[in-house]
């Protein structure tokens, strides 16, 4: 299936990348995160010496209760960001890649089966919904 692109109901043009079916294997040594920040409670921050195969375990396992994280490329926690977004029950992910530039590029889950509903989802990002 080819990428489609659709707008959305405030405007914005988004390219739908279909699923995959083939998820690559987990490289351990591959860890590229450089700065992580918790927008939950504990509120907590892990710089890149401190983020270990351990840190990635504990915080993929914190995914199903729910939690507000932001994982970095960058040391400074400013650019090129991951987003994750959970509540237990709904779960959105967005990656932001700007590095400075004015070419910014945004990438964000969707779910077809809600293509067209006019309601916001409850999970929320810096006080707004990621998803529409």
């Amino acid at each position: 299936m080819e990428p489609k692109i659709i707008k959305t109901l405030s405007g914005m043009e988004v390219k739908i990348i279909p699923k995959q079916e083939d998820i690559p294997a987990f490289d351990s040594k591959a860890i590229q995160i450089k700065h992580i920040d918790y927008y939950d409670p504990p509120y907590a921050s892990y710089g890149a010496d401190e983020i270990t195969e351990e840190v990635i375990s504990k915080i993929l396992e914190e995914i199903p209760q729910g939690l507000n994280i932001y994982l970095y490329l960058d040391p400074y926690g400013e650019v090129e960001m991951f987003e994750v977004n959970c509540d237990g029950e709904w779960l959105a992910i967005s990656f932001s890649s700007h590095g400075g530039t004015n070419e910014e590029k945004n990438y964000y889950s969707y779910n077809p089966k809600y293509a067209g509903v006019e309601e916001f989802a409850h999970v929320q990002s810096g006080g707004q919904s990621p998803i529409e």
